[in-house]
């Protein structure tokens, strides 16, 4: 009581003694104390909702700085998910393209080496079978040639459709790389969003 008089001097209420020269009294009655009261519970309260008003613009602040945190490192997960996906994708086509011209070029050197291989063993049947039949006076040069020719053409033809079924084998395995690859970046930005929403929260 004497702390709240201290602090809150209302004047104090005097009896009817004091015109008797008697000491006055000290206490207060009901509705001062209750006006004190009140107004400690007020300041109270003001200091609570400025602390609370502190906190929660500080916290905001904070919520804002983390946001933008989560903005960039969503940026720079996307940007080098996007890169390596560039990158993995240009040394599948480097690849593709190498396997495709080394497998041509084998293609093409085990042909014509077949191709001259043919050209020798026709040679030789045919020199047989003219000598054997002693007709070899009556085949010209052209007929020979006519007939290697047919030989190369057959060949040729047998030539192309091994390149052809070797693309479409290239071109159906670079895609099957891609499609993977591409699977494999969706599941890292999958779970760096992931990362992301959770850290958000």
């Amino acid at each position: 009581m004497l702390l709240l008089q201290s602090h809150y001097p209302f004047p104090r209420k005097e009896s009817s003694s004091t015109a008797l020269g008697k000491r006055p009294r000290t206490d207060f009655d009901e509705d001062d104390i209750k006006s004190i009261c009140m107004k400690v519970l007020e300041e109270h309260l003001a200091k609570q909702r400025k602390r609370a008003r502190e906190d929660l613009e500080d916290l905001e602040a904070r919520i804002k700085e983390r946001a933008q945190d989560l903005e960039e490192s969503e940026t720079r997960l996307k940007d080098s998910a996007r890169k390596d996906l560039e990158n993995l994708e240009t040394r599948i086509k480097d690849s593709a393209r190498k396997d495709l011209e080394d497998l041509e070029t084998r293609i093409k050197d085990s042909a014509w080496d077949d191709l001259e291989d043919l050209k020798r063993r026709i040679m030789r049947y045919t020199n047989r079978r003219l000598t054997s039949l002693g007709r070899l006076d009556t085949y010209g040069t052209d007929d020979i040639n006519g007939l290697m020719k047919e030989n190369e053409d057959w060949t040729e033809c047998k030539i192309e459709d091994g390149m052809e079924r070797a693309k479409e084998e290239i071109y159906e395995h670079v895609e099957d790389e891609l499609n993977k690859a591409e699977d494999r970046v969706l599941d890292r930005l999958s779970s760096a969003q992931w990362v992301l929403d959770r850290g958000s929260t």
